[in-house]
Parts: C-alpha cells; structure tokens; sequence
C-alpha cells in the first residue's frame, strides 16, 4: 500500500503487505505532518493498493508526536 499527500511536497508512506484502516489513518496523519501542507487543516491523501485507489482525508500529527514510530 503507498500513501502520497496529495498538492504539497511530502514522504510517501509505505505499508507492505496493506493495513486495517485504522493504521492507514496513522500514516496518512504521519504523512501530513511531515508534508508542507497547512498545519491543522484536512488534507487529501491518495491510498494506492494493487487493486485500488481512494482518496481520504487526514490531518497531520506533529513529528515530535510519532517519532518513536519511525523506522
């Protein structure tokens, strides 16, 4: 599964293997909140999967709040 913010420079998410829609809201947040899109204001994220591709809304989460998440 790929995440890309959609309109603003960001990291794209990866989650092999796919993920409960829980954990791609969390790293559709995590995206955000590292993108330059504005700061507490949903933004459109584009969920990839082999199969599929969706659109959702996510809002960014500070960084210093999930880097104990990151790899």
């Amino acid at each position: 599964m790929v995440i890309d913010v959609r309109d603003h420079p960001s990291p794209i998410g990866l989650l092999p293997g796919g993920a409960d829609e829980r954990t791609v809201f969390l790293a559709a947040s995590i995206c955000v909140g590292y993108s330059k899109a504005p700061k507490l204001a949903p933004v459109n994220v584009v969920v990839k999967t082999p199969s599929d591709e969706k659109v959702i809304q996510a809002i960014g989460v500070l960084p210093d709040d999930v880097r104990r998440l990151m790899i």
